[in-house]
C-alpha cells in the first residue's frame, strides 16, 4: 500500500505542476498553440479572455502590487520568527505549545 500511495502522490504532483506550466508556456507564446492537443484549446481561449476581465487602471494595479509585495516579504519573516513562549516552555521541560 505504501508504494501505491507514493505512486498516486507522484502522479498528482506531476499533473499539478505540468499542466499549469504547459498552459503558461502556450499563453506566453513560448510554445505554439498548434502543437497542443485540442482538449486544451478552450482553456487557452479562456486564459486569453482573462486578461480583459482584469483590466484595472494603473492606480489599482499599483495598490495590488504593493499588497502582494508586502505579503511576499512578510511571509518568510513570519515563518522564521521565533515564538518566545515556545522556547520558554522548552526550557522548562514542557513540550506543549
Amino acid at each position: 500500500m505504501n508504494f501505491f500511495n507514493r505512486l498516486v502522490m507522484l502522479i498528482l504532483a506531476l499533473l499539478l505542476i505540468a499542466v499549469p506550466v504547459l498552459l503558461l508556456l502556450v499563453g506566453l507564446g513560448i510554445l505554439p498553440a498548434s502543437q497542443i492537443s485540442p482538449y486544451y484549446r478552450p482553456v487557452l481561449g479562456s486564459l486569453g479572455n482573462l486578461a480583459s476581465v482584469f483590466s484595472y487602471d494603473a492606480g489599482a494595479r499599483t495598490v495590488v502590487g504593493l499588497i502582494g509585495l508586502l505579503v511576499f516579504i512578510r511571509g518568510p519573516v513570519l515563518a522564521t520568527q521565533r515564538d518566545s513562549t515556545w522556547t520558554t516552555d522548552l526550557k522548562k521541560g514542557s513540550h506543549r505549545r
